[in-house]
């Protein structure tokens, strides 16, 4: 794990029962509808680690 606070969310409203799609695609742009990721998740990455404003880890997601 290179950098754990890699990306930081813009600050964005989901409404309940809405969802929000990520494009982890390194392009790191937003447009109307959807948030692009300033890094590519490939699959030998074995972790994505969500985290909160406190660097508390809130998630980790592990490619299995």
């Amino acid at each position: 794990m290179d950098n754990i606070y890699k990306y930081r969310f813009p600050k964005v409203s989901i409404k309940s029962k809405d969802y929000l799609v990520l494009y982890a695609d390194g392009s790191d742009k937003i447009d109307e509808d959807n948030i692009y990721l300033n890094f590519k998740i490939d699959y030998d990455d074995r972790v994505l680690i969500l985290s909160d404003d406190e660097k508390r880890v809130i998630e980790k997601l592990y490619n299995r």
